[in-house]
């Protein structure tokens, strides 16, 4: 008999349970009905609990990667958006288009602007990556 599972086979489980409306997926519970007397130990002794588990721990980390990956690209957007909008308003001030306190108060509320931003992002990056937690036995 053959009792294959592969990481495929989660991948496909997360694809349907996203396309149903699930936000995320956390975890995924396999089971198997055991029918026959002799596969009862399959699970064990044809080493398909190792081979679930490595393939889980895979995609979590494939998952981890891609998220840690997204935050750091989305961070360095961030920053340079920063950056380009403190020299529009350096410019302009060296033109002599803002005041001292015009400057000082648009370059606060540039700071503030980007430092909520960065917050958020920070606040987004833990939520996904305590989305795809996962526990294996």
């Amino acid at each position: 008999m053959n009792h294959e599972i592969t990481g495929n086979s989660l991948k496909a489980c997360q694809d349907l349970l996203k396309s149903a409306g699930a936000e995320t997926v956390k975890c995924l519970v396999l089971g198997k009905t055991i029918r026959y007397e002799e596969d009862h130990d399959f699970f064990y002794e044809d080493g398909q609990h190792g081979r679930i588990k490595k393939s889980i721990e895979e995609e979590y980390q494939k998952s981890y990667s891609d998220i840690e990956s997204n935050y750091y690209e989305k961070g360095h957007e961030l920053l340079a958006k920063y950056e380009e909008e403190k020299q529009e308003l350096q410019y302009d001030y060296n033109e002599g288009d803002l005041s001292d306190e015009d400057f000082d108060q648009f370059d606060c509320e540039l700071k503030q602007i980007y430092i909520g931003y960065e917050m958020e992002l920070e606040d987004q990056f833990n939520h996904d990556k305590d989305g795809i937690g996962y526990e294996t036995c």
